[in-house]
């Protein structure tokens, strides 16, 4: 599992690196673009900056930056966070998203 943990409670398996939650990243690297970012795209104005909880691989980071959104793209495996490319990055983990409040910062 590339040397990486997985927690208590969770087990994963496929190709590639596992996240400590179990999911495969190359998985996730391989999945498809569905209609996340045409949703996202009519619920908030053009340009606007958005904060993608559980980024993953960016399968939805991606389509987000190239409609001119800033994006800051937050996962807690450094190997989904890898292939991010165009946003600000934030590796945390997922149990502190819970307590976020906006305008917190990590």
């Amino acid at each position: 599992m590339s040397g990486q943990l997985v927690r208590e409670g969770y087990s994963g398996t496929g190709p590639g690196a596992i996240t400590p939650d179990g999911c495969a990243v190359e998985l996730y690297r391989r999945l498809s673009v569905g209609d996340e970012p045409d949703v996202i795209a009519a619920a908030v104005p053009a340009g606007a900056t958005i904060l993608e909880l559980g980024c993953g691989t960016g399968r939805v980071t991606h389509p987000l930056i190239g409609r001119g959104f800033e994006v800051t793209a937050v996962d807690e495996s450094a190997q989904m966070l890898e292939h991010i490319r165009g946003a600000r990055t934030v590796r945390s983990p997922s149990s502190r998203w819970t307590s976020a409040r906006r305008g917190s910062t990590w």
